[in-house]
C-alpha cells in the first residue's frame, strides 16, 4: 500500500504518517526502483494503534516506549488513567468556578476579578486544582527547549562555510544546512531555524575570541499568558536547569550552607547551654548558713541573742529558719540526775526526725506540736527507763545555760519547773540523720515563754537556716553584715556568742565563676563571629556567582534582559541556601542542639549576606566591561 491509500483507511493525514516514520514509530519497506514507501498490514496495524493510543491522549514519547518494550500496556495505560484523572480534577474546580460565576452574572453583579483569583489561587495550594499554573510552566519549558539552542565555539567563526561545518559538527548529520537569501538555515524535521552567530571577547586584549552560535526559530510564537507569569516561569524553568547543569557546584553550594549554619548552631549552641547551666543552678543548689561562735569552732551550744535570730527571721533572702534552744532537767524522782531538753521550731524538728521512729497520739503531728503549749515528746530510751509513756505527765525542773563574766565559761542557773503531757515518743535508728537526739524536746514557743514568764533574756543554742535563692547570694551577705555578724576569724580563741555566719557556697560560686568565664569567652567572640559571617557570606557567595561570568554573557548575548538574569540566579542561590538550611535544621533535631533566637538572627544575617554577594557579582557581570560582542548572520 502506498502512503494515499493508508491515508485513506486509516484516517491518518500524510504529514502525521510521516512525522510518525521520523518518530521511529514506523518503519516502512522501500519499493525497488523507485524507493516509493510501501506499507504492509503490519505498518496499518501499527498505525491504528498509535491513532488509538494519541485519542488516549498518551504522548509520543510512550507510545515510543510501548513499541520498545519499555513499559507494558496495562503500566501505560494505568499511568495515562492516574494522569487523566488528575486533569479531570482541575477541570472540575474550573467548571465549579464557572459555575459560581454564570451565577452570579446571571443575578446582573458584577463580577469580581480579585475574589474570583484569590479562590482559584486558593484552590491551587490545597486542593491541587487548577493546573493552568502547571501547564503555563510546562508549555513555557517545551517552547524554551525547542526555540533556541545555542553553543560556543573555542575559536572564531569567520566565515559562512565555516559556520555550516560547526552547526553540522554539533547538532548532527540529521539537520539539514542551506543558505536562502544571506541567510542561513538549520532544518531539523518540520522545524527551521535561522542560524547567527555573534563574536565574544572576555578578559584582556591578549585573550582569544570565541564564537557564540544561536539557532532561532523561524515563525515561533511565545505561549501566550502574562507578563509576571511568564517571568515566574522563566525564573524556575532558569533555576531547575542552571541546578541540574551545575549540579557539583550547587551541591557545594549547599555543603557551604549547611556546613556555616552548623558552625552558627554550635557556636549558639554552646551560648545557650551556658545560659541553661546558669538558670539551672541555683535551683539544683543549696546553700545552707549557720551560725558559729567567733573563731568557728562551736555551731551548738551557743548563746546566740534574740536580736540576730529575729533579723535572720525577717531576711527576704533566707527560707527555712532551724532554731533550737538548749537546757538542763531535772526530774522530780531524780534530784541528782540531769537530762537533756530541747526547744525546736517545727522546720529543726522535722530536720532531725529524718529516718527516726516517731509515734505520736492520734491528735498530733510535726505542725500541731509546733503550736502548742504544755507538751514534750520524749527519747524512747528514756521513757523506757522512767516508766513513762504516750499520755502521762512529766514534771520537771529547768536550767538555763548563763556565761560567767568571770570564769569565762557556761554555768547553769535555774529557770522554771514545769509540768507536761507527752504527746509522742522517738527512737533513733540507722537511718537517723542525727545521731544523738535529746531526752526530751518541746515546742521553741515553750521555751521562749518559760524565759518571758521569768522575765529572762532568751539565747539561742543554735540557728541554721537555707538561702531561698543563690543569685542573690551577695545581697544577703550585706544584710547579715547590716546585722552584726562578723567574718570568721580562726585566730581568735574559744568564745559562745553566736557572731559569725559561715555559708557553704564554695562550689556554688566556682561554678558560677566557671559559667561566667566561659559566658565571657563567647561573648568576646561574638563581634569577631558577627564580621565574619557577613564577609563568608558575601565573599563565598561573590565568588561562586562570578565563576559563571561566561554564563551570564552568554544570556545576555542571547537577548536575556537584566531582570530575568538576576532574578534567575538570586532565586537559584536562595534554593540552595535553604536546601542547606534544611539539612542543617535536620541534623540540629537529630543531635538534639538547642536553638535560640540568637541562632535565628544569624541565620538571617549569613543569609541577607549571601544574598548580597550574589547581587554583587550578578551586578557587576551585567554588563561585562571586557565583553565584546559582535553580531553576524
Amino acid at each position: 500500500m502506498n502512503t494515499k491509500q493508508v491515508e485513506e483507511k486509516t484516517g491518518i493525514s500524510r504529514q502525521n504518517i510521516r512525522f510518525y516514520e521520523k518518530m521511529g514509530l514506523l518503519h516502512p519497506a522501500r519499493k525497488e526502483g523507485n524507493a516509493y514507501r510501501d506499507y504492509s498490514e503490519e505498518d496499518l496495524s501499527t498505525l491504528e494503534y498509535i491513532k488509538l493510543f494519541r485519542m488516549l491522549s498518551i504522548p509520543i514519547e510512550e507510545i515510543s516506549r510501548i513499541f520498545s518494550g519499555e513499559i507494558s500496556v496495562p503500566d501505560a495505560l494505568k499511568l495515562q488513567r492516574e494522569h487523566l484523572t488528575e486533569k479531570q480534577k482541575e477541570m472540575q474546580g474550573a467548571i465549579r468556578i464557572c459555575e459560581q460565576m454564570e451565577k452570579e452574572c446571571s443575578s446582573g453583579n458584577t463580577i469580581a476579578a480579585a475574589e474570583y483569583l484569590n479562590r482559584i489561587e486558593y484552590e491551587q495550594h490545597t486542593k491541587g486544582g487548577f493546573g493552568g499554573f502547571r501547564e503555563d510552566y510546562q508549555k513555557l519549558v517545551a517552547s524554551e527547549g525547542i526555540r533556541q539552542y545555542s553553543f560556543l565555539t573555542d575559536e572564531e567563526v569567520q566565515t559562512t562555510e565555516n559556520l555550516t561545518e560547526v552547526v553540522r559538527d554539533s547538532m548532527g548529520e540529521d539537520w539539514e544546512i542551506t543558505e536562502e537569501k544571506d541567510q542561513c538555515l538549520a532544518t531539523h524535521g518540520e522545524l527551521t531555524y535561522q542560524i547567527s552567530r555573534k563574536q565574544m571577547r572576555q578578559g584582556g586584549k591578549h585573550s582569544r575570541i570565541s564564537t557564540l552560535v544561536i539557532l532561532t526559530l523561524k515563525d515561533s510564537r511565545e505561549v501566550a499568558m502574562p507578563e509576571k507569569r511568564r517571568h515566574l516561569m522563566y525564573t524556575l524553568h532558569s533555576v531547575g536547569k542552571n541546578m541540574k547543569t551545575h549540579k557539583w557546584r550547587s551541591v557545594l553550594s549547599v555543603m557551604f550552607s549547611l556546613f556555616i549554619i552548623l558552625l552558627l548552631a554550635a557556636y549558639t549552641g554552646s551560648v545557650r547551654n551556658i545560659e541553661k547551666q546558669q538558670d539551672i543552678l541555683p535551683k539544683r543548689t543549696t546553700i545552707q548558713g549557720t551560725v558559729y561562735n567567733q573563731n568557728g569552732t562551736l555551731e551548738d551550744g551557743l548563746l546566740i541573742q534574740e536580736q540576730y535570730v529575729d533579723g535572720i527571721a525577717s531576711s527576704p533572702y533566707i527560707t527555712k529558719i532551724m532554731e533550737k534552744a538548749s537546757l538542763a532537767a531535772v526530774l522530780a524522782n531524780e534530784p541528782d540526775n540531769q537530762h537533756t531538753l530541747n526547744g525546736m521550731n517545727e522546720a529543726l524538728l522535722q530536720d532531725k526526725m529524718t529516718g527516726v521512729d516517731v509515734e505520736w497520739n492520734e491528735f498530733y503531728n510535726f505542725k500541731k506540736f509546733d503550736q502548742s503549749f504544755g507538751i514534750c515528746m520524749v527519747n524512747q530510751n528514756f521513757a523506757k527507763t522512767q516508766g513513762l509513756e504516750i499520755g502521762d505527765s512529766i514534771s520537771v525542773d529547768n536550767y538555763y545555760f548563763f556565761l560567767d563574766p568571770q570564769l569565762l565559761e557556761l554555768v547553769q542557773l535555774p529557770l522554771n519547773s514545769v509540768s507536761m503531757e507527752i504527746v509522742g515518743t522517738y527512737q533513733i535508728t540507722n537511718e537517723s540523720k542525727d545521731g544523738v537526739l535529746p531526752d526530751i524536746i518541746v515546742p521553741l514557743s515553750e521555751v521562749k515563754n518559760w524565759y518571758s514568764d521569768e522575765g529572762m533574756r532568751y539565747y539561742a543554742s543554735a540557728v541554721s537556716f537555707y538561702v531561698k535563692n543563690p543569685k542573690e547570694l551577695n545581697a544577703l551577705k550585706k544584710e547579715l553584715k547590716e546585722m552584726g555578724f562578723n567574718e570568721i576569724k580562726t585566730e581568735l580563741g574559744t568564745d559562745y556568742s553566736g557572731s559569725t555566719v559561715a555559708l557553704n557556697d564554695q562550689e556554688f560560686i566556682e561554678t558560677s565563676d566557671r559559667l561566667a568565664r566561659s559566658q565571657n569567652l563567647l561573648q568576646s567572640f561574638w563581634l569577631l563571629i558577627l564580621v565574619l559571617v557577613i564577609l563568608i557570606g558575601v565573599v563565598v557567595a561573590y565568588l561562586i556567582t562570578q565563576s559563571r561570568r561566561n554564563e551570564v554573557t552568554i544570556m545576555r548575548m542571547l537577548g536575556v534582559g537584566r531582570k530575568n538574569i538576576v532574578s534567575s540566579y538570586t532565586m537559584e542561590q536562595m534554593s540552595l541556601f535553604l536546601m542547606g538550611m534544611l539539612a542543617a535544621i535536620v541534623v540540629i533535631h537529630v543531635f538534639a542542639i538547642p536553638g535560640s533566637l540568637l541562632l535565628l538572627q544569624m541565620i538571617l544575617l549569613f543569609m541577607a549576606s549571601y544574598l548580597a554577594g550574589v547581587m554583587i557579582a550578578v551586578g557587576q557581570m551585567i554588563p561585562s566591561r571586557n565583553v565584546r560582542m559582535d553580531h553576524t548572520s
